[in-house]
């Protein structure tokens, strides 16, 4: 705790942040996105199982709204049309910001 108090406002906002994006995510998710940004080496049984689920594990994450969709089109390997238009298929709902969106929520 001391360690805790001894950080400026600034830097535990970061680690509360980070704290509520890892919080929403399942293990197999957190992975898969560890995997995916920072990369893997060597063989593994978790990567190898991780990456037959990687479209849904990125389709979740999507979903709700924890990643943007460039990010989970990534994750899942797949170019960013190919991804929506599986989404779309699956009749499954992202959320997508809009020009002006971060305007109009910053005005309410």
């Amino acid at each position: 705790m001391k360690a805790w108090n001894e950080l400026d406002k600034e830097k535990r906002d970061v680690f509360k942040r980070l704290a509520q994006f890892v919080a929403q995510m399942s293990t197999d998710e957190l992975l898969i996105y560890l995997y995916t940004v920072y990369g893997h080496s060597g063989k593994s049984d978790v990567v190898d199982r991780l990456m037959k689920k990687r479209f849904d594990l990125a389709s979740s994450m999507a979903s709700k709204g924890i990643i943007s969709v460039g990010m989970a089109a990534r994750i899942a390997g797949v170019p960013l049309t190919k991804f929506l238009e599986e989404m779309k298929r699956r009749g499954t709902k992202l959320l997508v910001a809009e020009e002006g969106d971060i305007d109009k929520a910053e005005a309410l």
